[in-house]
């Protein structure tokens, strides 16, 4: 029979210790870390390169997203005009169609119309006096025409006597 110890000898405990230290690092090659270290630099000098590519191309969209703000803003600016363009117009056909249910106004048909004529030809602004819902005497022809200067008198249009509106 053989009996065993409770506690490991001293030398046995030792060669444990011994076993368990950690072993001293061992040297790095050095082409190994030429390898690393360039890879390393590569790998920034092309992180740099791509941002600066990324910022250029950033550039170019921002001036033409403003070159296509001043378009948009230059396109509300004809918008705004063709608007008030059309109004102008609805205007005018609204201001004609009021004139004749609430004012009772038209224009006289062409055979009421009488057109005279002032010999001076050196005259270069022309009038016309607003059509008359009502007929005219030559009395009231010749009370209009000399109220009127001669500038006015050049185009002066009058209804003829006994024309029904």
């Amino acid at each position: 029979m053989t009996t065993t110890q409770p506690y490991p000898s001293a030398t046995a405990h030792a060669m444990q210790k011994k076993a368990a230290a950690p072993t001293a690092p061992q040297p790095r090659i050095p082409l190994f870390d030429a390898i690393l270290v360039s890879l390393i630099v590569a790998g920034v000098i092309g992180s740099a390169l791509s941002v600066a590519f990324q910022v250029h191309l950033t550039r170019q969209e921002f001036k033409v997203l403003q070159k296509s703000k001043q378009v948009r803003d230059q396109l509300d600016v004809e918008w705004g005009r063709l608007l008030i363009e059309q109004q102008t117009f609805g205007a005018t056909s609204q201001i004609g169609s009021r004139a004749v249910i609430y004012l009772h106004m038209f224009s006289p048909p062409a055979g009421q119309v009488m057109t005279l004529d002032v010999p001076d030809h050196s005259l270069r602004a022309t009038t016309a006096v607003p059509a008359v819902a009502a007929p005219v005497s030559a009395a009231t022809i010749a009370q209009v025409a000399a109220d009127q200067t001669p500038e006015q008198q050049a185009a002066v249009q009058i209804p003829v006597d006994g024309a029904q509106p």
